[in-house]
């Protein structure tokens, strides 16, 4: 405040812990402001207030005319410098600037303010910002927005290839053909990002008549789906992956997988869960002629421009 000319008509203050504040109340303030000298964003209490002592109700304290101060606060800044020094000079510590304006004589006006004007003070605060956040720039914009994709994905197992799944070689007599290196997993879990992101599937971006992908390993291909999702505002929130096979048994190497995935994907494992079933010998997966898996993904978007633009 020192350091602000005194030709300054007003000075705005406001706290860093209430990101969601708009620019409509930021305008109503500083319009009241001009107008009267000082003004203050403040919405009016709502819950019974107890004052308390030694951890007991001691009386009802009565909520008429009671309001809730927010920011911004703003007032002209020859009030705002002579409250602040009369404040110092008296060893007086407001907890906010209408405090030291109100002890000077200035009458501070109020202008309504938003309960999602919210103080973020405690962890659970960054939750309720998230969701207000999330549902302020929602409306049809990727930003804040949840997506959800499935994918699915089959492949044969023959002799003489290599079994791999989540981008580790299990040892098997049979593995899975393809293309690439068929990792039925890696490719179900693309699918259902590629399509939570509106992308397609993984036919389109990797074609399998396409050489450069003869042999690929899918851990590849699923960093480079990373990288798309990403290009387009988007980032994986949680992904959960079944694999249908009747043999052999898969829990084993689903620590090793799930590294694999999440180095991929640059998340932390705790984001992914796999999971392995049987289909009771039942169809072509039961019968151990090949394998199968399903992906259900969710991405929250970030970007700002609406969605059919794209």
């Amino acid at each position: 405040l020192e350091i602000v000319p005194d030709k300054t008509d007003l000075v705005l203050v406001h706290d860093g812990v209430r990101p969601l504040v708009t620019p409509e109340l930021i305008e109503l303030c500083v319009a009241r402001a001009s107008d009267v000298g000082a003004a203050m964003a403040a919405v009016p209490v709502t819950d019974t207030l107890k004052a308390e002592d030694n951890g007991r109700v001691k009386y009802t304290v009565d909520r008429r005319g009671l309001w809730q101060a927010q920011t911004p606060q703003v007032a002209e800044t020859a009030l705002l410098k002579k409250a602040f020094a009369r404040a110092a000079a008296e060893g007086f510590q407001g907890t906010d600037e209408a405090s030291l304006l109100e002890r000077i004589g200035v009458e501070v006006s109020i202008v309504p303010g938003s309960e999602r004007n919210i103080k973020v003070t405690r962890v659970e605060d960054l939750q309720l910002a998230g969701a207000i956040y999330s549902d302020m720039h929602g409306g049809g914009k990727a930003m804040g927005v949840f997506r959800v994709g499935h994918g699915f994905d089959a492949h044969r197992l023959v002799e003489g290839r290599p079994l791999v799944l989540g981008g580790e070689v299990i040892p098997f007599d049979l593995g899975l053909l393809g293309h690439s290196d068929a990792d039925v997993l890696v490719h179900a879990l693309c699918d259902a990002i590629l399509g939570a992101a509106g992308l397609g599937d993984i036919g389109r971006h990797f074609p399998d008549k396409d050489p450069a992908y003869k042999d690929v390993s899918s851990i590849l291909l699923l960093g480079e789906v990373a990288e798309k999702i990403t290009d387009q505002g988007f980032r994986l929130v949680n992904a959960d992956i079944t694999v249908i096979a009747q043999r052999p048994k898969l829990a084993p190497y689903f620590p090793a997988m799930l590294d694999n995935l999440g180095k991929a994907l640059e998340v932390d494992r705790s984001c992914l869960n796999l999971k392995a079933t049987t289909t009771e010998q039942l169809g072509f997966t039961g019968r151990g002629e090949g394998m199968g898996a399903h992906a259900v993904v969710s991405l929250v978007g970030t970007l700002q421009e609406p969605l059919t633009d794209r």
